[in-house]
């Protein structure tokens, strides 16, 4: 058997298919959302990804720009697969 994959979503939060990514990919056996990144607080990407039991995250794009590795640590600490 496989290992699951993990998959790490960006969004912006304005309304993106969050939910239905998280829907697709959780209701298989290769792969899992297991971690949703906005780039600010209290999105509703963030807050359904949360209610699906998916952890969440914040990094501004200056956060971003200022320190690639902590995103790169966070995305290894997820042990993260694909990122979209």
């Amino acid at each position: 058997m496989r290992a699951i994959k993990n998959i790490t979503i960006l969004t912006t939060g304005r309304r993106s298919e969050v939910k239905d990514l998280i829907d697709i990919f959780n209701s298989g056996t290769r792969c899992r959302v297991n971690l949703v990144i906005a780039d600010r607080p209290m999105t509703a990407d963030a807050a359904a990804a949360e209610s699906a039991g998916v952890a969440t995250a914040e990094i501004s794009a200056q956060a971003l720009n200022a320190d690639p590795e902590g995103a790169a640590k966070l995305l290894r600490d997820y042990d993260t697969a694909l990122l979209v």
